[in-house]
């Protein structure tokens, strides 16, 4: 074999290994590609959920809160024993927190959050416990009013949890980290490549 032949067999050798690492660049490139632009659209999509979840959450936990405060010992007075103010005050501080409580929980049902509706059901049930023990109290004594004390605990309990559960809720929809940087394709490459010589 003369040496032109081989030169020209070395030649054919080199820009075979060249067209298989542009090919396993390419390949290399675009799945890193596809794996960030997955990871791109899963980020979106936890960001948006977090953005939706976040003011029906501020809902669940401002009803939550008022419902803690009205079963509070300011409150342990049976409905009879309100003056017309208070109980006009009352009704209107309980209609406004029935309107944050059934917008948000259409909205946590629609995300199915069903943990935080049970927490909200449960907080539900214990102020009208605490509301009708105070309603029979004038008939039953001591005996309503410990009932109505237990209810009024409950409530705080349930707040509390309810809170604590929607904060976790939110922590895990945390996206991770900010945006991934591009992938340097080979054609991004040869683009900064050309410009860097033009320099």
């Amino acid at each position: 074999m003369d040496a032109a032949t081989k030169v020209a067999l070395i030649a054919v050798v080199v820009a075979f290994i060249a067209n298989v690492i542009t090919l396993l660049v390419g390949v290399g490139a675009h799945f890193a590609e596809d794996r960030r632009a997955r990871w791109v659209e899963s980020w979106r999509q936890t960001s948006e959920r977090r953005e939706r979840l976040r003011p029906q959450f501020e809902r669940a936990l401002r009803g939550s809160f008022m419902l803690q405060a009205l079963s509070g010992l300011q409150h342990y007075k049976a409905p009879s024993k309100l003056s017309a103010d208070e109980r006009k005050a009352y009704g209107d501080a309980l209609d406004n927190v029935y309107a944050d409580l059934q917008i948000a929980d259409v909205a946590l049902r629609l995300e199915g959050q069903i943990a935080a509706i049970d927490e909200l059901t449960a907080l539900a049930t214990w102020f009208r416990t605490f509301r009708t023990s105070l309603s029979l109290m004038e008939d039953g004594g001591a005996k309503f009013l410990e009932q109505a004390d237990a209810a009024a605990k409950q409530v705080k309990a349930k707040a509390e949890a309810l809170e604590e559960l929607l904060r976790q809720v939110l922590a895990e929809l945390n996206p991770p980290g900010p945006e991934p940087p591009e992938v340097q394709t080979m054609r991004s490459f040869a683009g900064a490549l050309a410009s860097w010589w033009a320099s």
